[in-house]
């Protein structure tokens, strides 16, 4: 007795686009958490001596005079600091102390020195905004966007440098997210059309 396959036939094929698509969602998912996870390193710890705010310095400061205090203490500590200016806007990075490097003060809402992550790695997390990753679906979902949440505009700029203010080296996560997730994805896409023709 024989048996024809039909591989290409209109059921198997409803059964493969259902499970890619249901693959595509997973592995969207999975290069989401691997971004978010290399945006948890922080960028502060380096510079908590110079963000203290205790002592008889400080004694019955307001919150703005502490912080004004804080960032004019550490422009005096911070050696090899440089200052740009742009209209009302001006920044100050590139500094060390105490062993950190590439400290810059970063304002509201944070109003803190802390550290820049080194070019080429993902960005330090600061206020965790850049966490903010969407997954979006194309419309019949058989492919996947996953990128930077709607008006996060410099995520842009720390994915692939560019220059605003100053030069800014690329500081990528995407990237490097979605090569980190490549093996597992193929193989869940594998796996999706393994367990299509078992249906």
């Amino acid at each position: 007795m024989k048996y024809k396959l039909q591989w290409r036939g209109p059921q198997y094929q409803a059964r493969a686009e259902n499970e890619v698509k249901k693959a595509i969602r997973i592995s969207a998912g999975k290069v989401r958490t691997a971004a978010v996870r290399l945006l948890n390193v922080g960028g502060s710890a380096a510079t908590k001596d110079l963000n203290k705010q205790t002592g008889k310095a400080f004694a019955g400061m307001t919150a703005t005079e502490k912080n004004d205090k804080i960032k004019s203490d550490g422009i005096a500590k911070i050696s090899g600091l440089k200052t740009v200016k742009s209209g009302k806007k001006t920044l100050r990075f590139g500094g060390t102390s105490g062993g950190a490097s590439r400290v810059y003060w970063y304002g509201s809402p944070l109003n803190r020195w802390t550290t820049a992550s080194q070019p080429g790695t993902p960005p330090h997390r600061q206020t965790g905004t850049l966490k903010r990753i969407s997954i979006e679906m194309a419309r019949g979902g058989m492919s996947a966007k996953v990128g930077p949440g709607y008006g996060l505009k410099y995520a842009r700029i720390q994915e692939l440098g560019g220059k605003g203010m100053i030069n800014l080296a690329p500081r990528p996560y995407m990237r490097p997210a979605f090569e980190q997730c490549l093996d597992e994805i193929q193989a869940t896409i594998k796996s999706a059309l393994k367990a299509a023709g078992k249906k």
